[in-house]
């Protein structure tokens, strides 16, 4: 919180102290400011699911394209860089990479194209190669492919998708959140079979915070604290009040359809000494049971409280240690009431939890080899949750072999690649 964000304006009726008090917190909001207005925020996004040569050696590789979903942030985008990590190929030069980012910003890159070819054995194995903009050069043309920084490729001559930029700076001043894909096309030869082309690949974001705040602090004509709350168009914030700098209490917020709004305290019972302006995203998701009793059948019940539209979980316990989900809530109110129907476990403890919060698991159960000699397990999960299935020979190299996006709680899984003779599998959840 931004020292320029708190006013304790109610005290501004002794003159003094809005000269000493006030002026001290503008001044030293103001050399905080300068301090660090060269040093943007990072902020990082990746996606952990290895991509896979193609079938025959040639083509799209698998997935394609892998995707990672980024979540909004506020602020104004400065560079972005994309970096692949642990790329291995008999022939780079026959790899085609393209990151492309939301479908609603229209923007695509050429990464690498026709990198690395010598003319004698131009193999590697576990690069990490970053693209950005102030890199010294691309991927060189003629000579051995190493680890290191370099520009994008920025061609346009590609199997993948038509380039729109030769810069990732393409991506500032568009639609940020949403899916950004990476496009791996192996045109490689059919008798060259490489593993992983790429472990797995990141996007990082640097961005400057945009401003959010109160300014101007006054009072109008029926002495209620007035003051101009500014912030990022269309981000939810809320303004709070205090009287003692510990304790604050939500007061209004605004979605702000414009960069600046006139806030008003017309509350007439507290008197708040200060105010403060934050994002609604940051502030603490409460969720509770309270009111609980038993009715008429000798049924738990509580009231659920949470924001509307959070999905929370009731969870039950017999002794504090191990605690069971009983029922799910989107929340279409901000209360609702919870009864316990179960009549077979008898807990003597309930709780509410945010559902994002309760940790993902998959798992796989009665292993075993079908009719066909194919292995089959049972793959259990959280309905909804993308799930990666992997193989390997030696525990060490684990190759991607199916998604799914858990339409129920369990399915069967069976692996109907003749071809592969893999010793062991395993199930993780995909970003």
């Amino acid at each position: 919180m931004n020292l320029d964000q708190i006013y304790p304006i109610r005290a501004a009726r002794w003159r003094g102290l809005i000269v000493v008090g006030f002026g001290l917190l503008l001044v030293a909001a103001m050399l905080a400011q300068r301090a660090c207005a060269q040093s943007p925020t990072i902020i990082s996004y990746t996606n952990t699911v290895p991509i896979t040569n193609p079938a025959y050696y040639y083509g799209q590789a698998s997935p394609y394209p892998s995707v990672i979903t980024v979540t909004n942030f506020y602020g104004t985008l400065q560079a972005v860089t994309v970096t692949l990590s642990g790329v291995t190929s008999d022939e780079p030069s026959k790899l085609e990479i393209q990151v492309a980012g939301p479908s609603s910003a229209g923007v695509v890159v050429d990464l690498m194209y026709n990198a690395g070819f010598t003319g004698g054995n131009d193999a590697v194995s576990d690069l990490t190669l970053t693209f950005a903009d102030d890199a010294a050069s691309p991927p060189p043309l003629r000579s051995h492919l190493t680890s290191g920084t370099y520009q994008p490729s920025g061609t346009d001559d590609s199997d993948n998708l038509d380039e729109t930029t030769n810069m990732l700076a393409g991506f500032i001043g568009t639609a940020l959140a949403g899916d950004w894909s990476l496009y791996v096309w192996d045109t490689g030869s059919y008798d060259s079979p490489d593993p992983n082309i790429i472990s797995n690949w990141s996007l990082t974001f640097y961005y400057l915070p945009l401003p959010v705040g109160l300014s101007d602090p006054g009072f109008n004509s029926q002495g209620q604290f007035e003051a101009t709350l500014s912030g990022p168009i269309g981000t939810p914030m809320v303004v709070e009040g205090s009287t003692d700098l510990l304790t604050w209490t939500p007061i209004a917020t605004n979605d702000m359809a414009t960069s600046s709004v006139l806030f008003t305290d017309t509350n007439s019972v507290v008197p708040y000494l200060f105010y403060r302006a934050v994002l609604l995203s940051s502030l603490p998701v409460a969720v509770e049971l309270s009111d609980p009793q038993f009715n008429s059948q000798g049924q738990f019940q509580a009231t659920l409280s949470g924001p509307v539209g959070t999905p929370l979980v009731v969870e039950g316990s017999t002794d504090l240690l191990t605690w069971t989900p009983i029922a799910t809530n989107a929340m279409a109110a901000s209360s609702v009431l919870f009864t316990d129907t179960n009549s077979v476990v008898q807990y003597l403890f309930y709780r509410a939890v945010l559902l994002s919060s309760l940790p993902v698991t998959v798992e796989f159960s009665a292993p075993q080899l079908n009719g066909l000699g194919q292995f089959q397990a049972t793959l259990s999960g959280q309905v909804g949750t993308p799930v990666v299935i992997e193989s390997s020979p030696d525990l060490k190299n684990w190759t991607s072999i199916a998604t799914n996006a858990m339409a129920t709680a369990s399915v069967v899984f069976t692996d109907t690649n003749s071809l592969r003779n893999d010793l062991f599998y395993r199930a993780a959840t995909s970003p």
